[in-house]
């Protein structure tokens, strides 16, 4: 097992990026090899000279978050994994920094999964040279709910696997919200039509992952940005397919004026991919009252 792991650190060093994207993991570096491995033990290789995360706090789907930093001249690739994340992915060193000329340059372009546990949590860097793992070091990092401004309501759909899962919300007045039909508002018949008044309905933002071509979302939302109409609500989730998966589990949480409703979580499998995947679909995650 050594010895296949430091071929793929010296493979990944050398260049080239894993075919295995890392979705498992819930933060993704990109343009790095992932390995399907726990991260090794610190060992008695070149330290890291410095890094440090762009930021302390992320929201749930970021993907502006960075690692920087300096490395020793020796160093050829860093190792990066978060608490709880699955697997480690390998980011190679970069050039002597023409400022420095003493260190080798970090840098990371870092995403975190819309399913990231919310909370503070550590991610591990340590970094690799002449085949020697070195010390590891941590950086503090807080995940966060994403802050949606103004929103009146929103359903939220999250997953843990490369699949195609469909969010479904039926609103108050019966209209259901979805693929095929991402938008509650309609037009009064005979009544004069303002260009905006389609804000004013239940949003769908995304079809993630549709007919499995993966975008790494593994989320979609409704969103009323303006007043959520009262009465009853039914949010279900369809999965028309694992897209070669075994398994995907979900989380449903629902939000009003930012304070959160109702919460319910599932798994999908094969048995969850059969029947007409259309309107009505899926099976009932929870329901919910507007006042």
């Amino acid at each position: 097992m050594v010895k296949r792991l430091s071929f793929l650190l010296v493979l990944a060093a050398c260049g080239g990026t894993s075919a295995d994207p890392g979705l498992r993991a819930w933060l993704r570096v990109a343009d790095s090899w992932f390995i399907d491995q726990p991260l090794p033990s610190p060992g008695a290789g070149s330290p890291i000279v410095e890094a440090s995360l762009s930021r302390a706090q992320v929201a749930r789907g970021d993907t502006e978050l960075s690692l920087v930093g300096s490395l020793a001249l020796d160093t050829t690739a860093v190792q990066v994994a978060a608490d709880g994340a699955e697997g480690f992915f390998v980011l190679r060193a970069g050039q002597v920094d023409p400022t420095v000329p003493t260190v080798l340059t970090l840098r990371g372009a870092l995403t975190v999964a819309p399913d990231a546990p919310l909370g503070s949590t550590v991610v591990h860097v340590q970094p690799v040279a002449n085949g020697m793992v070195g010390p590891r070091l941590d950086l503090p990092l807080e995940v966060l709910s994403p802050n949606r401004p103004g929103s009146a309501l929103v359903v939220s759909l999250t997953w843990n696997t490369a699949s195609d899962l469909d969010l479904h919300v039926v609103d108050a007045s019966g209209v259901e919200i979805w693929a095929r039909h991402p938008n509650s508002w309609a037009p009064t018949p005979g009544q004069p039509v303002d260009p905006n008044a389609w804000k004013s309905g239940g949003l769908l933002d995304a079809d993630s992952n549709a007919q499995c071509l993966i975008d790494g979302r593994d989320a979609e939302n409704v969103v009323w940005s303006k007043v959520a109409p009262s009465g009853h609500y039914v949010v279900r989730v369809d999965t028309p397919s694992l897209c070669e998966a075994t398994s995907a589990r979900w989380r449903v949480e629902v939000t009003l004026q930012g304070q959160p409703v109702a919460v319910a979580e599932g798994m999908s499998t094969t048995d969850s991919t059969r029947g007409a995947h259309d309107r009505g679909a899926g099976i009932t995650a929870l329901e919910f009252d507007v006042p």
